[in-house]
């Protein structure tokens, strides 16, 4: 059987095996890295959603500009067509 070897805590005095103080500081070295990289990519995530979100808004105002001016032609095409069927 393989003995474990025992850690103590200086501030506590609490007793615990050395892998796991190991193993505690493994996870906090990824989570740490991770996290800064989970943050980078939210940020770029965040950049990319607020530029498309702005070009979609140009867009459909750009849109909106050539539909109103297609409506304002076909109105005034109209006139002229209804004013042109009266005076024959």
């Amino acid at each position: 059987m393989m003995s474990k070897e025992l850690i103590k805590c200086p501030e506590c005095g609490a007793e615990f095996e050395l892998s796991q103080a190991i193993s505690r500081d493994i996870e906090e070295a990824v989570s740490r890295k991770y996290s800064q990289k989970i943050k980078v990519l939210e940020t770029k995530a965040k950049a990319i959603v607020e530029e498309k979100e702005a070009e979609f808004g140009k867009r459909i105002k750009e849109e909106k500009a050539r539909l109103e001016k297609k409506e304002k032609e076909f109105a005034e095409e109209m006139d002229v067509t209804e004013f042109e069927g009266h005076n024959t």
